[in-house]
C-alpha cells in the first residue's frame, strides 16, 4: 500500500462545493489532493502530473466530458491510476461502461464523509 503522505488524488467534480468539501476532508486525513472542475481541467492537470497520481474520484456526470470518458483517457495516460465514480444516479449508470482494465469503484452521492474515506482506503489497498 502506498503511504499516504505520498499519495496524490485528483478530485474531478462540476460541483464546486462538494470538490472543496470532500478535499478538505480527504487532506485532513493525510493525503494530497488535486481539484479539477472538469474532465478537460483534469486533464490538464493529468498530464502535468503525469505518472504521480495515484487515484481519480470523478462524478459520472459532468459537462463537456463524462466521468467514464475522462477514465479512459486517464488509464491511457496512466494504467496504475485508481478509479473511484461519485454519482447521485447509482451506479447502474455504469453498467454500459464495463472495461476489465479499469480498477474502479462507486460511491453513490450523497455520502457520509466515513464513507468516503472508507472507500478511498478500500481501493488503495487494491
Amino acid at each position: 500500500m502506498i503511504e499516504k503522505n505520498s499519495t496524490l488524488i485528483l478530485l474531478v467534480d462540476d460541483e464546486e462545493f462538494l470538490m472543496d468539501v470532500s478535499k478538505q476532508i480527504i487532506e485532513g486525513a493525510g493525503y494530497n489532493v488535486l481539484t479539477a472542475s472538469s474532465g478537460a481541467e483534469a486533464l490538464k492537470v493529468i498530464n502535468q502530473n503525469q505518472k504521480n497520481i495515484h487515484l481519480l474520484i470523478t462524478d459520472v456526470v459532468m459537462d463537456g466530458m463524462s466521468g467514464q470518458e475522462l477514465a479512459k483517457k486517464v488509464l491511457i495516460i496512466n494504467p496504475s491510476v485508481k478509479v473511484i465514480y461519485t454519482s447521485g444516479y447509482g451506479h447502474e449508470i455504469l453498467e454500459n461502461e464495463k472495461n476489465p482494465k479499469e480498477n474502479l469503484a462507486f460511491l453513490q452521492k450523497p455520502f457520509a464523509p466515513n464513507d468516503m474515506m472508507k472507500k478511498i482506503h478500500e481501493v488503495l489497498k487494491q
